[in-house]
């Protein structure tokens, strides 16, 4: 069969636009892989906080001096877990300017998830019964130890 002279011109206008398409699937298909790997991350973030409150509750109803450690497994782009009851200094070389204001203004929130802003939720919180007597962070894949103390539930790095 003769092609026509018309026809092997519009062939690779019909091989761009494939292209095109093909560059447009996989763009917006990597776009939506990575949130998708941003909600579950986030999700990871809910699990441990909801886990943490339910064994501090635990711990706050148990005799005085008994104790727990929590392992920290938090996504990467969470660098550490830090308390602070509002006591002693913030340590500065732990965090950053941004992040250091924030904690200073808010005032009833005492668990914060360092960097700040590394996802779309809310990473200051407030945890009931949690104390700490100093500005405490943990880094990823640490313990956090949770003391009962009778009136609340002190926040301590746990020694191995």
């Amino acid at each position: 069969m003769k092609r026509k002279r018309g026809q092997l011109i519009g062939e690779p206008f019909v091989w761009i636009l494939a292209l095109v398409v093909a560059a447009f699937i996989l763009f917006f298909g990597a776009k939506y892989i990575m949130k998708l790997s941003d909600v579950a991350s986030e999700a990871q973030i809910a699990d441990f906080i909801q886990d943490f409150k339910k064994e501090s509750e635990k711990i706050y109803y148990s005799d005085v001096e008994s104790f727990k450690l929590i392992p920290v497994n938090l996504p990467n782009k969470i660098k550490r877990i830090c308390f602070y009851s509002r006591q002693g200094q913030i340590n500065k070389n732990l965090i950053s300017d941004t992040d250091l204001k924030l904690i200073q203004l808010s005032k009833d929130k005492n668990m914060f998830f360092i960097p700040l802003n590394a996802y779309n939720i809310n990473l200051m919180l407030t945890i009931p019964n949690i104390k700490a007597n100093e500005f405490l962070c943990f880094e990823n894949n640490k313990k956090i130890k949770i003391i009962a103390k009778g009136e609340y539930v002190e926040v301590a790095k746990a020694y191995n």
